[in-house]
């Protein structure tokens, strides 16, 4: 009797211990062959709760999203808490400044199985690294879209992605993923923000992803900022991914502003990508701005890229920018929009080149006719291609901006200015028109605000506009336009 009494209990035991750890998710062993199994926003904050707290029997294994998943259930306070953490200390002694982290990373795999996570809210004045994961360490995320992320950051060091805030460590990778949203930082120290990634380092990888984010960041002393992803350096790369959306960043002493990334140094590549995101920055720096329609500081390798941007725009005291971006290493084989606006607002750029910052001029005409880009973006390499279309992922093309569209967009400009335009509370007056012809009035990311057939050849019409800039066009002919 005490024989059996004993089975009876180490078997509830075993019975207990077993549904506990299936409890807490949908099935699966957490192996590679049989991977837990997350279907609930419950489930996934689980994981969070279980990688943040240290769990050895949870932070590496396998995971599969088995359904789309809405998160807007963690839409209230301080919003969702990022699966893995890391806090960075630095301390100066005897022997000069040294670096201790303490972390809980995300180690495993995470294989969204093709499914969206949507409505993700963060509102962070807590955690440095932010994003559905905020660290991941030797791990990977692979086959999920993050869409209508809402995040704000506010720390004086902040390293955030609609995806994945710091990607680091020797084989960490993101691929076939996507984000869409918005993200705003705020801080007074160093930031790093992509639209999908915040920070790729120690030869870790993001290829075959996009990202279509409005990006704004302010007050930090060193700001990295991408359309994609904020930073990329340590032997690691990016490639295969393009990004739309916008880059706006102010009041940084040191600016590293990319439509793609923001920065890519030591030993790191971006190839095969390619950004129509706008980009702009207000500053007055006097140290080390730097710009660029698909990275704003290259100190490594960029080899077959696109800068399609409409615009590269600041008001400061801007020194190094390029369509491609400044440059400090090696560019190869890389084009460029040929009517993109620089900063002074029209389309002259001195260092033109496959091999240089400002890339080899591309028009309208061979952008609609060749969807492959001169072959950069091809189906063999894992892109859908159109001609008439942008290239795309995940057997989708992309559709024509506006400002790359040659009937509508701002095509083949002259660069004559017998076109004038300003402002006055909020009323455009244009002198220089052409009568009986349409002329219109872009936004930075190419979107038509008005348009209308021109009666005389100095008219005025109250847009009620904010204050920007924007882009005045009759006929060839273009100008800027700036509301303070």
């Amino acid at each position: 009797m005490k024989t059996i009494y004993k089975f009876f209990l180490v078997a509830l035991c075993f019975c207990v211990f077993t549904n506990k750890a299936m409890g807490q998710f949908s099935g699966g062993d957490g192996s590679e062959s049989d991977p837990y199994i997350i279907t609930t926003p419950e489930e996934l904050a689980e994981l969070a709760t279980l990688v943040n707290e240290g769990n050895a029997d949870y932070n590496d294994k396998h995971y599969k999203l088995d359904n789309d998943i809405d998160l807007s259930g963690y839409s209230t306070g301080a919003g969702w808490i990022p699966i893995g953490w890391l806090i960075e200390v630095y301390t100066c002694g005897l022997d000069g400044e040294s670096e201790i982290d303490y972390s809980q990373p995300f180690s495993g795999v995470f294989d969204g199985n093709g499914n969206t996570i949507k409505n993700l809210f963060i509102n962070n004045t807590e955690r440095e690294y932010v994003g559905l994961f905020g660290y991941i360490e030797q791990g990977t995320v692979k086959n999920v879209g993050i869409t209508d992320v809402n995040i704000t950051s506010r720390k004086s060091f902040a390293v955030v992605g609609g995806l994945v805030g710091g990607l680091e460590n020797f084989r960490s990778s993101v691929s076939n993923c996507y984000s869409t949203g918005s993200i705003s930082a705020s801080g007074y120290e160093t930031s790093y923000v992509g639209g999908l990634v915040g920070i790729v380092r120690f030869n870790s990888s993001v290829w075959n992803c996009y990202s279509t984010v409005l990006i704004s960041t302010s007050g930090f002393t060193f700001s990295h900022a991408g359309g994609l992803v904020g930073k990329d350096y340590r032997c690691s790369t990016v490639s295969n991914c393009y990004s739309t959306g916008s880059v706006n960043v102010s009041g940084s002493e040191f600016l590293y502003v990319g439509g793609l990334v923001g920065e890519n140094s030591d030993g790191s590549t971006v190839s095969n990508c390619y950004s129509i995101a706008s980009v702009s920055t207000v500053s007055n720096s006097k140290y080390f701005p730097a710009a660029g329609g698909l990275v704003g500081y290259n100190g490594s390798t960029m080899s077959n890229c696109a800068a399609l941007n409409p615009s590269l725009s600041y008001i400061d005291s801007y020194k190094y920018f390029g369509r491609i971006g400044y440059n400090d290493a090696t560019l190869s084989n890389n084009i460029a929009f040929n009517n993109m606006l620089n900063p002074d607002g029209n389309t002259t750029w001195n260092n033109k080149g496959a091999d240089q910052i400002d890339g080899e001029d591309i028009n309208i005409k061979s952008i609609n006719a060749d969807g492959t880009l001169g072959g950069r973006f091809t189906d063999e390499n894992g892109w859908t291609t159109e001609n008439g279309k942008l290239p795309g992922l995940f057997g989708n093309t992309v559709d024509m901006p506006e400002h790359l569209y040659g009937s509508v967009g701002i095509s083949d400009i002259s660069t004559t200015q017998t076109l004038k335009a300003h402002t006055q509370n909020g009323i455009v007056y244009v002198d220089g028109l052409i009568p009986d012809e349409q002329w219109f009035v872009f936004d930075l990311s190419g979107r038509i605000i008005y348009e209308s057939i021109a009666k005389d050849v100095i008219q005025s019409v109250n847009l009620e506009i904010r204050s920007g800039v924007y882009i005045v066009k009759s006929g060839n002919e273009i100008v800027k336009l700036i509301e303070r």
